[in-house]
């Protein structure tokens, strides 16, 4: 019945954990599937970006930035020349990254309306920029209608992006161009590119789309058109949403077509110089002078122009710093896509199926699991090595996701615990009606804590068996009523099963007065031959309040088979066994020797260092052919009192002589043993005069008892 309970339970329980799983992860794979973790995901991103990104500062390769900062504005007001500068300041810029040797540079400002100190100065810019390196300028992309105006037409042509075909319907649209370079100054630049940049819903900016559409024009980034005009990175080609190809190598995007950026550092992770630092070193070259800041600085990098002063306002938050300059998102993007370096976000059918596994993978271990430690174990090792291994890929450049996979974990397993929960009152109370009858109450809740320790069915153990039985029970039952006996008897049970159950017994059955019990199972117990002999000891001890009940016990200790014997009506859990029938034998050899208590030289052996005991012979009993040496425990270790070793040491000797058949020698060794008392000394004084006048064959020390 309980093996039916258990095998079921555990079927039941699979069943449950896969259905959970399978419910748990149907729940976030639509929730991953509609964007809506994505903020808690972005959060787990942040988290490691900043573990794994920390270039020393000005440590950034391929790129340098020239800051309109504080430390320029002040430089220059002291100068008498306040904000907006004069224009052709930049020329003089210009002709500084010339002399160093940069491949380009890249206003991350606008020039969309003319010049404030008049034409003139925006003719000097516009010189500077023919003069100078490549020079790319930015305009932003809006989605407001409107028409290009004729002089702007220009800068959408060079700006377009050379594709097969129309440009991919999943890019983001523009309907209009906003902040275009004015004619003089778009004249002689290289490039064009938007500079717009949407934050995530968080404000923070970790992706960025590196084209749009306008009608069907396919229109760059600022960062990719000057980085495919330095890289000289060729053909452009989509070849899905999350796939974008640059002379057949692979751009890794995320599921909405944006490159994630992947940012190498905190703020000046590139080289930053002040503005105002270059142009006064570019005057002082102008004049034979040595410079503050040598030009070489610049050599074949890409140089990007831009104001960093906070009171301008072109700040953003990024996942290492919430006060991030602007020209380093287009540096960082510059840099990745010069040095291929790329956060690979782990495709949508590959977060459903890590989804799908940790959900099933945690509902199916914990439907499993009863042990409350077992369980944090098992969710706690999961989830730390999953984000072990989702912070480690990181690093290496590869993005999966935490937070679906995690609270697709929490969800399964929450759920299979309050499943577990609930249906854990009628486990138990199965599990202790079916133990509950011969099994002490701390043995019954440890098994129902854990029924994983109990195998049952007939399961071979080495176990220590008990019997104990009434003696003359029958005599003594014609002199009371029915109603006293029964009384007495009720009570003679209930004190000898309380001392069984105390040390951790088992009780097997009631058989009319005598009392059959094991230790070893269904719980393993390490002593458990000690627990059994001390048992008997203080069962012996007990009974003193209850005088008219002589007891006698056997007890030995071996291999039997144990699990629940019977009918699908009626069962018992009990052992059955060789080792069971000589526990029975021995107790019934209590009546040959005038003994209350007997043991095998098995229990002996493995009981002896708890045990005081005396070897009172070997015999050989009915229906076992081989004999063994038994013995009488007499009390716990230390409890021997002086005179009781004295005497001990007599008896032993005495059965040497017994054994070694000096029968004269051995009646006299007996007869000299203190106290007349002790009945297995009179057994043996009797056994000795009977020997002396009838001297046995081949005698070999082996008493035989052919009765049980």
């Amino acid at each position: 019945m309980l093996q039916k309970i258990l095998t079921n339970q555990r079927a039941r329980h699979a069943i449950w954990g896969t259905l959970i799983g399978l419910c748990s992860a149907a729940i976030f794979v639509v929730l991953l599937s509609a964007g809506l973790l994505d903020s808690l995901e972005f959060k787990t991103y942040d988290l490691r970006m900043k573990a794994s990104h920390h270039a020393a500062r000005g440590s950034g390769e391929n790129v340098t930035l020239l800051y309109v900062d504080e430390p320029s504005l002040t430089t220059m007001k002291d100068m008498g020349i306040s904000w907006p500068w004069p224009r052709e300041l930049y020329a003089g810029a210009l002709q500084f990254a010339k002399r160093g040797g940069a491949r380009a540079v890249l206003f991350d400002l606008f020039f969309s309306e003319d010049s404030s100190y008049g034409v003139a100065d925006d003719a000097a810019f516009a010189k500077g920029i023919a003069e100078g390196p490549p020079v790319f300028f930015v305009f932003f992309a809006s989605k407001n209608e409107g028409q290009v105006p004729p002089d702007e037409s220009e800068v959408v042509a060079r700006a377009r992006m050379p594709f097969g075909g129309s440009p991919p319907a999943f890019l983001p649209e523009a309907h209009s161009l906003m902040s275009v370079p004015i004619p003089a100054i778009a004249e002689h630049a290289a490039g064009f590119g938007n500079a717009q940049t949407q934050p995530d819903s968080d404000g923070i900016f970790r992706r960025i789309p590196l084209a749009f559409r306008m009608n069907d024009l396919a229109l760059p980034q600022i960062s990719l058109e000057v980085a495919g005009f330095v890289g000289d990175l060729g053909s452009i080609e989509w070849t899905s949403r999350s796939n974008l190809e640059i002379d057949g190598k692979r751009v890794p995007l995320d599921g909405s077509g944006n490159l994630m950026i992947n940012y190498i550092g905190g703020v000046d992770a590139y080289p930053v110089y002040p503005l105002a630092q270059v142009l006064i070193s570019n005057q002082q070259i102008a004049e034979g002078k040595k410079p503050d800041l040598d030009p070489s600085v610049l050599k074949d990098r890409v140089v990007i122009i831009g104001v960093a002063a906070p009171g301008l306002y072109d700040l953003k938050p990024t996942p290492l710093a919430h006060v991030y300059p602007g020209p380093e998102v287009h540096a960082t993007v510059i840099d990745s896509l010069l040095r291929r370096s790329f956060i690979t976000p782990l495709r949508l059918p590959a977060q459903i199926l890590i989804v799908m596994a940790m959900a099933l993978g945690a509902a199916a271990g914990l439907s499993q699991i009863s042990r409350l430690s077992h369980i944090i174990a098992l969710i706690a090792g999961i989830a730390c090595a999953y984000a072990a291994l989702a912070f480690a890929l990181f690093w290496k450049g590869l993005w999966i996701p935490i937070a679906a996979p995690l609270a697709a974990l929490v969800l399964s397993s929450f759920a299979v615990i309050l499943r577990n929960y609930m249906t854990e009152g009628r486990r138990r109370r199965a599990i202790k009606h079916a133990f509950g009858q011969y099994l002490s109450p701390a043995v019954v809740s440890e098994i129902s804590k854990d029924p994983d320790n109990v195998r049952m069915g007939g399961e071979e153990r080495e176990i220590t068996i008990f019997f104990s039985d009434i003696a003359n029970f029958t005599t003594i039952s014609e002199t009371m009523t029915p109603t006293e006996l029964v009384s007495r008897l009720c009570s003679y049970l209930t004190e000898v099963t309380s001392v069984i159950t105390r040390r951790e017994g088992t009780l097997d059955k009631y058989i009319g007065d005598a009392v059959m019990a094991f230790w070893g199972a269904p719980l393993p117990i390490a002593d458990h031959a000690a627990h059994a002999v001390l048992s008997a000891l203080d069962v012996q001890k007990a009974l003193e309040a209850i005088p008219e009940f002589t007891t006698r016990i056997g007890i030995h200790t071996g291999r039997a088979v144990v699990g629940n014997v019977g009918s699908d009506l009626r069962f018992n859990y009990t052992a059955i066994g060789d080792t069971v029938n000589l526990a029975s034998r021995l107790e019934g050899l209590n009546k040959k020797f005038g003994t209350r208590i007997i043991i095998s030289e098995t229990t002996f052996r493995e009981a002896g260092d708890s045990v005081e005991a005396r070897m009172i012979g070997r015999v050989r009993v009915k229906g076992r052919s081989e004999p063994i040496a038994v013995y009488e425990p007499l009390c716990a270790k230390g409890e021997l009192g002086a005179t009781a070793v004295e005497a001990l040491a007599k008896f032993s000797a005495a059965m040497e002589r017994f054994f070694a058949g000096d029968f004269v020698g051995a009646c006299a060794a007996f007869k000299a043993i203190s106290g007349g008392n002790d009945s297995v000394v009179a057994y043996y004084i009797s056994l000795c005069d009977k020997y002396v006048a009838e001297p046995p064959e081949h005698f070999d020390g082996v008493i035989t008892f052919s009765e049980k």
